[in-house]
This record gives structure tokens, C-alpha cells and sequence, in this order.
């Protein structure tokens, strides 16, 4: 999880009110792509005295940029998701349903932007942990379906089922609940074995 929020998440995402965000960035090779075509284009500028191929390096360098980091906010009252500069903003009480999933790519025909047939959109960045949010909305008079891809969909989803059933979205740590049951099973298992003799 992002442990603090980035100068674009506080402004445009309301992200200094998270109960829970998270950020994936796109994988190195995304970038080494996008240099190679640069190169290319470059070389190929040169190479024809054709300056014209040299236009599209703006392009590349604004891809890089807008669609290098994939982000949500999960606040008290939405969940904000971008993948650079697009992706919705869902209201929390407009959630019908919410999930988390191995991110399906087939579905969606790989990553980034993706319609999928069924109507939905994915919001997602190769890599990671391969997780994914599925949430459920209403929109109007309609229900749409969105996936966002992140390595903290667990978290995500509890924070926002605990939100909607009218929790504080403040953590409580489990391990030290789950400990004294540990605890109990070794001193069960001794005390039936004296049982025994």
C-alpha cells in the first residue's frame, strides 16, 4: 500500500481523508517498450532525413507519463481509480457488489483501458500480484461493472465492506486474536496425551 499520498492523489483524489490506497506502477518493461520505440523512431528520423517520425516521440513520452501508475483512493465516502488521468469515482453508497479476483486478461484482452464484452471496463497494469477488484455500481438507472487491478485487493475490499456496514474504516490487527487459540491447541494436545498414560 502507498504509505503516503502523492502531490496528484491528495489534490485530485481527496487522498489526505484514505482509509485505504494503493498504487501500481507499471513494470519496467512497460518503459522499455516505449524506449524502444522511441529509438526506432528516432533512427528512423535520422536515417530518412525525414524528421516527421521524430513527432511521435511527444506522443510516446505523454503515454509514459499519463499511464505509468495505476491508483486508488478508498474514502469514507468513494473509491477514486486512475490509471493515469481516467477511471471512475463510485460512490460508496451506489456499491452493490464488490470482490476481489485474480485479474481476468483473457476477459479483457490484456491491460490498461480495456472494454471487456460483457460491458465492463478494466483499470489495470500487468504484474504484481495478479489481483484484482471487481465492483458492482450503480450508475442512474443502470448497473456497471468496473476491474481494477491491485496488489492490495483484499484490503481494498474489506475496507470498503466494513465502510458500507457502517464501520469506521479504522484497522484492528487480528494476529494478536488469533493467538491464544494457538496458544490452547499445543497445551489440548499435551493435556490429552497424559490422558492417554
Amino acid at each position: 500500500m502507498a504509505p503516503n499520498p502523492d502531490s496528484y492523489e491528495a489534490r485530485y483524489m481527496n487522498a489526505d481523508a484514505a482509509v485505504i490506497q494503493s498504487r501500481k506502477p507499471m513494470p519496467w518493461w512497460f518503459f522499455a517498450i516505449l524506449g524502444v520505440a522511441a529509438l526506432v523512431s528516432v533512427g528512423s528520423g535520422l536515417a530518412s532525413g525525414s524528421f516527421a517520425a521524430l513527432l511521435s516521440l511527444p506522443v510516446i513520452a505523454v503515454v509514459a507519463l499519463v499511464l505509468s501508475v495505476l491508483r486508488v483512493v478508498v474514502t469514507r465516502e468513494f473509491v477514486h481509480v486512475q490509471l493515469g488521468l481516467w477511471g471512475p469515482k463510485i460512490a460508496l453508497a451506489d456499491i452493490l457488489s464488490i470482490e476481489a479476483m485474480d485479474y481476468p486478461a483473457m476477459r479483457y484482452g490484456g491491460w490498461g483501458i480495456r472494454r471487456g464484452l460483457d460491458g465492463s471496463w478494466a483499470y489495470s497494469t500487468p504484474g504484481g500480484n495478479g489481483r484484482c477488484v471487481r465492483i458492482e455500481y450503480r450508475d442512474g438507472d443502470r448497473t456497471k461493472a468496473v476491474c481494477v487491478s491491485t496488489n492490495d485487493a483484499d484490503e481494498v475490499v474489506s475496507a470498503v465492506r466494513s465502510l458500507k456496514a457502517g464501520g469506521t474504516g479504522v484497522r484492528v490487527e487480528t494476529e494478536s486474536l488469533a493467538a491464544p487459540e494457538e496458544a490452547e491447541v499445543p497445551r489440548a494436545s499435551e493435556d490429552a496425551a497424559k490422558a492417554r498414560r
